[in-house]
């Protein structure tokens, strides 16, 4: 295996105990995360692990859906 080197911009908004932000590469849009999980889910992306085809990552905003991201309140659930 080849190994490579991989710049990640991340951009991260902190209230209280939730993070949102933005996770790129410089090469495609930046990605909106939310969460710890959306986090790390943005990093795996970012990194060449993609989720299976239509399935969305933890703590993306896709994710989400109309719950505004209270799934995810108070980091539960990454402990």
């Amino acid at each position: 295996m080849t190994s490579h080197t991989v710049h990640i911009d991340i951009d991260v908004r902190i209230d209280g105990d939730q993070i949102t932000g933005h996770a790129g590469d410089g090469v495609s849009q930046p990605r909106p995360f939310l969460g710890w999980l959306g986090l790390i889910g943005a990093l795996d992306r970012l990194m060449g692990d993609p989720c299976p085809a239509g399935m969305p990552v933890p703590g993306s905003t896709a994710a989400m859906g109309s719950a505004g991201g209270q799934a995810d309140a108070g980091r539960g659930g990454d402990q």
